[in-house]
């Protein structure tokens, strides 16, 4: 896996040299934040003792990821180290690098569409309603 979330120590760690330089050349900035939230997402899991095996979990965490960007809606703030505050938030063409994203890493255990469309079906749960949303049953 070119990005993963480690339990011990709790950090996300990536392959900056290779895969997150290509997906923002191939898809775009909000792919490589997808990939990195997603990669948060499992650690919000393990934090709060959710299961974190199979596909359920696997499609919270696109939930999880979806509400992330529903935050971006509005701008997220973020302090910079010179102590001023720049705001994060979508840009035109966002949401369609996040299907692309879910095309491009559809889960291998289901088939590609399938995973592509349940994956992104979660995500908009989130994004549509926010991350308690990601706690109920998916129907």
């Amino acid at each position: 896996n070119n990005a993963f979330y480690c339990p011990e120590g709790d950090y996300v760690a990536w392959d900056n040299e290779n895969f997150f330089p290509a997906l923002w050349q191939e898809i775009g900035d909000l792919a490589v934040g997808m990939v990195l939230a997603h990669e948060w997402a499992n650690g919000v899991q393990g934090r709060a003792g959710l299961p974190s095996a199979g596909d359920g979990p696997a499609l919270q965490a696109d939930c999880f990821t979806g509400s992330w960007v529903r935050a971006m809606v509005t701008g997220i703030p973020i302090a910079l180290e010179d102590g001023t505050e720049t705001i994060i938030s979508l840009s035109a063409g966002d949401l369609d690098e996040a299907v692309a994203g879910f095309l491009l890493f559809a889960d291998g255990e289901m088939s590609a569409a399938d995973s592509a469309f349940a994956r992104f079906d979660a995500f908009q749960r989130g994004f549509l309603s926010g991350a308690g949303e990601c706690l109920a049953p998916s129907e």
